[in-house]
């Protein structure tokens, strides 16, 4: 199974109708405060949802790569972190 195409930003990611960093504030401060991209953020919240799912990010440089690689299986969440995530809404 695949995570869905949309989750990091999908095509809108691409076309500039989506950036996480702006769209999503309070992912970006969480990121931020958890030394990580909000990329890498996104990537470790659903791999931890879903441990079973192979899940494949898209990366345009190999510094996006090596994070994904790298840092994504380090970050931890508490129970409240991914309830705030599950809840944010486009401009939260």
């Amino acid at each position: 199974a695949f995570a869905p195409h949309g989750a990091l930003g999908g095509n809108g990611a691409r076309t500039g109708t989506r950036n996480l960093i702006e769209d999503f504030p309070r992912l970006n401060k969480m990121a931020e405060a958890k030394g990580v991209s909000t990329h890498a953020l996104v990537l470790a919240a659903l791999r931890h949802k879903w441990p079973n799912i192979i899940h494949i990010a898209g990366a345009r440089k190999i510094e996006h790569v090596r994070e994904m690689a790298e840092v994504v299986p380090t970050v931890r969440f508490t129970r409240s972190e991914l309830e705030l995530i599950d809840g944010i809404k486009k401009g939260k």
